[in-house]
């Protein structure tokens, strides 16, 4: 299959647009709103190029994750000095 300069930018727009939107999703994450609520955000700024509902969930569980394990691994630092 020849891949075309046309499909190959395509592919990196998209890949953009997806980056872009992940680091909105961290912003909204950092400062306290919900998935639901970023998810709305999100509608509003890229209408139908938004990443979906559970695409926003999936990231905000990530975030939460790293959140707590960076925490979990400061107080385990604390605890041993």
């Amino acid at each position: 299959m020849e891949v075309t300069r046309a499909s190959y930018v395509i592919a990196i727009f998209a890949m953009c647009e997806s980056t872009e939107q992940s680091i909105c999703i961290k912003f909204c994450f950092k400062i306290g709103k919900t998935a639901t609520e970023t998810y709305q955000l999100l509608q509003q700024a890229f209408g139908e190029d938004a990443v979906g509902r559970t695409q926003v969930f999936d990231w905000f569980r990530q975030f939460k994750e790293r959140t707590t394990s960076a925490r979990d691994n400061r107080q385990h630092r604390d605890t041993r000095k």
